[in-house]
């Protein structure tokens, strides 16, 4: 599977997370910066990761609630296998969960 088709799965990753990247960027969302997969939000003034997480999660999004530095962290683990609808899909959620509006065109 690697040698065959590991360049465009790696592609494909690395699309899907910039997109979520610009996404957030876009919903005023602070992510921890980083390239991999592992997509954590920074903490928001005012909306507690635990409801955050909560809300996602009867929205229909899967995240990982952890441990960050200072307190519980709201993470989203995206693989090749998202598609873009399904990272737009994530986004919507998360900003409807935090309380912000999407700008008009704002996900790539």
């Amino acid at each position: 599977m690697n040698g065959r088709r590991g360049d465009a799965l790696r592609l494909r990753l690395a699309r899907r997370v910039a997109r979520f990247r610009a996404g957030a960027e876009a919903l005023g969302v602070p992510l921890v910066p980083t390239p991999f997969p592992v997509q954590t939000l920074r903490a928001l003034p005012g909306l507690d990761p635990v409801r955050l997480h909560a809300r996602l999660r009867a929205g229909g999004v899967e995240t990982v609630l952890g441990a960050g530095r200072r307190g519980p962290a709201v993470t989203f683990l995206i693989t090749a296998r998202h598609s873009p609808a399904e990272i737009d899909g994530a986004l919507a959620a998360l900003a409807v969960a935090a309380g912000r509006r999407r700008p008009q065109g704002a996900l790539p």
